[in-house]
């Protein structure tokens, strides 16, 4: 069995004494550090405490008073109690999945990190559930985790439109980690991807191998300042590939350094790409910063009729997903994330915080290059010859 986490423990404490009418209703509980030296814990610790039970409507906090004690606050410190004994000491563990990545089979690569945290989390005794996130009823959602039986909760997927949730949990202190997001204002913890760092060490192989006019199809929705990125938004592939190419001063070399498909109701590899592709300035090598990206790519007739690598070379994020294979490309260059790792550090960052643990720094995770027959040195000449129409 898991230890029980303090704040648990003083949780618990304090339903005890409203229970037994340490603090009948009506009443004032001492202030919180009286708590706090009587319980041997710190002060943000009691407080974490007393807002899980006000959340259960038991007291009524509010900021520069004392905290009341609200009518029939025993008998349901009672009931609390005895649903507590009964309860299923596993942990359990909300995943909280955006709708843009429902249901999470869609998306490979969510896909991926949800099925990594459900492993994590039961190796740690937990026991985690997908919890769809629908953005309009996001509130409701959040606001029903503690009463659904969560202890915690990983949110994959993040959008602006989530952060009133996210802000409401933080004021109640409901355990939660967020993936792939630094939250600026928010004690709220992340484990993020290293993107940044990983888009420049593929930048020095491909520029070891002679490539100078190069490609990196971009996700429109990833655009945040350069310094931004390199702090952990997404975005970082973009922005690390876009410095690389100005620190070796090659960035004006580029016929087009970066191509951003901006709209799925238009080809991925639109005219203004072909213009380029099929002129004497087709870039020799091609980064693809999501797998869909090079997928389209492979399945596209027009570019049937390249030689990988002597003609292009080609990279993708995410390469060991959904990557269709194709006779005229060997198995493609990847660069991967850990999504084992990635879980595990957001199953033991939840731990923490359920420990009573705040102002845990981000943790950024590397990502690994596995570099395949896809890269080779960059032709002599540019091709010039059309794609297939």
């Amino acid at each position: 069995m898991p230890r029980p986490c303090i704040v648990d423990q003083i949780t618990e404490r304090v339903l005890r004494g409203l229970s037994a009418g340490v603090w009948p209703p009506g009443s004032s509980l001492p202030p919180s550090r009286e708590l706090a030296a009587e319980f041997g814990v710190a002060p943000r610790t009691v407080m974490a405490a007393l807002q899980r039970v006000a959340a259960h409507g038991l007291l009524q906090i509010a900021s520069r008073h004392p905290t009341l004690v609200l009518p029939e606050a025993s008998q349901l410190a009672e009931e609390l109690l005895a649903r507590q004994t009964i309860r299923e000491s596993t942990r359990q563990l909300a995943i909280l999945v955006s709708d843009a990545h429902l249901p999470p089979p869609r998306n490979v690569f969510y896909a991926g990190v949800t099925d990594a945290v459900v492993l994590a989390s039961t190796r740690r005794g937990m026991r985690a559930k997908v919890v769809p996130w629908l953005l309009e009823k996001h509130l409701d959602i959040a606001a029903s985790l503690h009463h659904s039986g969560f202890d915690a909760a990983i949110f994959i997927g993040f959008h602006p439109g989530y952060l009133d949730a996210i802000y409401m949990l933080c004021e109640r202190h409901f355990p939660l980690v967020v993936f792939n997001r630094p939250l600026p204002g928010l004690m709220t913890p992340t484990v993020t991807v290293d993107d940044y760092s990983a888009v420049q060490r593929i930048g020095e192989h491909l520029v070891k191998f002679g490539h100078r006019n190069m490609c990196l199809v971009a996700n429109p929705h990833h655009v945040f300042a350069s310094g931004e990125a390199q702090r952990g938004f997404p975005g970082g592939r973009t922005h690390g590939w876009m410095d690389f190419l100005d620190s070796q001063g090659i960035i004006t070399e580029c016929a087009m350094p970066v191509h951003i498909p901006w709209s799925r109701r238009m080809p991925m590899y639109d005219h203004t790409f072909m213009k380029v592709f099929d002129s004497s300035q087709r870039p020799t090598a091609i980064l693809f910063a999501h797998g869909p990206y090079a997928k389209d790519f492979l399945l596209d007739p027009r570019f049937a009729g390249l030689k990988v690598p002597e003609e292009i070379s080609l990279v993708t994020f995410e390469a060991q997903r959904d990557i269709p294979t194709v006779p005229w490309c060997p198995e493609m260059t990847g660069i991967e994330l850990d999504t084992t790792r990635v879980a595990q550090c957001m199953v033991e960052m939840i731990e923490k915080v359920l420990a009573g643990q705040t102002d845990l720094p981000p943790i950024r995770i590397p990502m690994t290059i596995n570099m395949t027959e896809s890269v080779g040195p960059a032709p002599r000449r540019p091709a010039s010859a059309p794609a297939q129409r």
